[in-house]
């Protein structure tokens, strides 16, 4: 059975890039102002919902705009006190994230996750006046193989009762965490991308995708380039040997 699992994920996987190449690139500009060119303007009262699209999972601490003077891609943030998770539905696949990050008047710290708090970015700081753009690469995945076909995600993963995914690593959406202690985060656009090595790692607990703490296989994307992406299969109570075919 965990040989079947397995082998359904990598067909999964492989499929997905042309499914993503399907999909254009987003663009969010966040703040109270009207958005750049080319953006969607994302106020901090813009909740996700599956109509939209996209927006800040609820359930966690405000969101705040700070409104700043400069370009009109720069001159508003979202900041808050405690991590920010804004989601966007995204096909299975690969994706470029960009980020816009700084304060126009002010310094700024943010490090970023994605999906089930796989470190992407690690204190990326600016100096006051200074913004900088940085990307890096996200595998998205979700259960669905081909139609009335897909992998079997267990009690941690999924509510039986009400049928709704339980976290971040197997939903329909990509999901980003920008905490630290002076987040300032300008802008985001979305690419999907074919043109990257794709790492697959497995394992156990000590690998998988958590809800709290971090494994050494959640750190692992903040040490590789955009030429790379991770894609991270591993469960928790699989062995190696469950592994094997």
């Amino acid at each position: 059975m965990e040989c079947y699992r397995l082998l359904n994920i990598i067909m999964a996987v492989t499929l997905s890039a042309s499914v993503a190449q399907a999909q254009t690139a987003c663009r969010f500009d966040f703040g109270s102002r009207d958005a750049a060119e080319g953006y969607t303007a994302v106020p901090a009262s813009t909740v996700y919902s599956d109509d939209l699209g996209y927006g800040f999972e609820s359930g966690y601490a405000p969101v705040n705009v700070v409104r700043r003077k400069g370009t009109p891609l720069t001159r508003d943030f979202i900041t808050g006190e405690n991590p920010i998770r804004f989601s966007v539905k995204v096909p299975e696949g690969n994706y470029r994230v960009t980020l816009t990050l700084g304060d126009p008047e002010g310094t700024s710290r943010t490090t970023v996750k994605s999906e089930q708090r796989r470190l992407m970015l690690e204190g990326i700081q600016t100096g006051r006046g200074e913004t900088k753009t940085v990307s890096f690469n996200v595998n998205v995945r979700t259960p669905q193989l081909s139609k009335g076909n897909s992998i079997k995600l267990n009690s941690r993963e999924l509510d039986y009762d009400t049928g709704m995914i339980k976290t971040y690593t197997w939903d329909d959406r990509l999901t980003l965490q920008f905490h630290d202690s002076s987040v300032a985060v300008c802008a985001l656009e979305i690419v999907p991308v074919e043109d990257v090595i794709t790492v697959f790692i497995i394992g156990d607990s000590t690998v998988s995708d958590q809800q709290g703490g971090g494994t050494w296989g959640q750190y692992l994307p903040r040490w590789f380039d955009n030429h790379v992406v991770v894609a991270n299969h591993a469960e928790s109570g699989m062995t190696i040997k469950g592994f094997r075919c």
